[in-house]
């Protein structure tokens, strides 16, 4: 049986255009764009007070009170106490924001006061006023939840596949449903379908801004006669795993890798044979998580994946094996397959 392989210079050049996209993808100075001409003072209660000997915090930017999590949110701050930001120009007033950034929990604030006239009472900030930024917030949790369908193209060069019997044996023709491209049967098909879903802790965080995880991929492929689930190690290197609002980075690239075993839930095919799995498969990804919520991405990848799929037998090669007193040496056939996937869904 021939090996099937997908077309590798295309998956090059979709690589190819995906990191220039990465590269080319503007830093966004959020704070660089807004008014900087109105005082606003972060006044701090007693606990903070005692431990850092500052009463208040003076800054010319917005304050910006981002959720965290269902408990927590953090006020991300630019310290203008030892500067004047609206004299800068803009590569300066950036790097003044970049030296000068940084957040506190909201919970350690008193109040926040704003004036823009010494002669003028100040007024009290309420948070709901300072969340008009329009900036992405994007929290990703320590344990990611992804769940894809997946569409992946083989090369077949085979119209089919021939069963040796003792009635002159069988031939399984292409029996794919559309123009010879999509099909279930095990004569063989150039397009597969199929859903995966996965669970991936974060076991190592690099930088403070990327993650690496490892966990369990499992779904469904319904192809080459069997239906099967694969189970599969999952690791995954999220970069821009912590997300940077301020400087409008919401989305992560993500590289991520496959070696596992497939289970044929048909019942045709034995999971295990001569001590090894009968079904394999391993494969390598890029791909790129959009933020659409604060818990969840839109998520879109490419990869290429290898799999050895056993076939089912059929009866005519059982009766023809036992006619010749080799039941005992009875294989399931073996299509070796490489393929280009696409997927696309959520991540949590």
């Amino acid at each position: 049986m021939k090996k099937l392989l997908p077309n590798r210079g295309g998956l090059l050049l979709v690589f190819v255009v995906f990191m220039l996209a990465y590269s080319c993808t503007p830093t966004q100075c959020v704070l660089c764009d807004i008014d900087n001409s109105t005082l606003y003072k972060v006044e701090l209660n007693d606990d903070v007070k005692t431990n850092t000997g500052r009463n208040e915090i003076e800054t010319f930017f917005t304050p910006v009170p981002i959720e965290v999590s269902k408990k927590k949110v953090d006020l991300y701050l630019v310290d203008c106490s030892e500067g004047q930001p609206y004299k800068l120009n803009d590569e300066n007033l950036e790097q003044f924001i970049k030296d000068n950034m940084f957040r506190i929990d909201t919970s350690q604030v008193k109040r926040i006061v704003t004036t823009s006239d010494a002669d003028v009472p100040p007024d009290i900030v309420q948070y709901s006023e300072l969340q008009n930024l329009g900036i992405c917030n994007r929290y990703r949790k320590a344990v990611k939840f992804e769940l894809r369908g997946m569409l992946a193209s083989r090369r077949w060069d085979n119209d089919g596949i021939f069963y040796t019997g003792y009635n002159g044996g069988t031939y399984y023709e292409r029996n794919d449903l559309i123009n010879h491209v999509i099909g279930f049967g095990r004569g063989g098909t150039n397009l597969i379908l199929g859903a995966e879903a996965a669970i991936i802790p974060r076991i190592l965080t690099l930088k403070n801004r990327h993650a690496l995880g490892l966990g369990v991929l499992t779904g469904f492929w319904p192809v080459d006669g069997g239906l099967f689930i694969p189970i599969s190690l999952h690791p995954r290197l999220t970069f821009n795993e912590f997300s940077a609002p301020l400087w409008g980075k919401c989305n992560a690239w993500y590289l991520f890798g496959d070696l596992g075993v497939a289970y044929d839930a048909s019942g045709d095919v034995p999971f295990i044979n001569d001590n090894l799995p009968s079904s394999w498969f391993t494969g390598i990804g890029l791909g790129i998580d959009l933020w659409k919520t604060k818990n969840r991405d839109l998520s879109f990848d490419i990869g290429y994946r290898y799999t050895s799929f056993a076939l089912p037998v059929n009866e005519d090669l059982n009766n023809c094996l036992e006619q010749a007193g080799l039941e005992n040496e009875l294989e399931n056939p073996v299509r070796n397959a490489g393929q280009l996937f696409v997927r696309f869904g959520f991540t949590w």
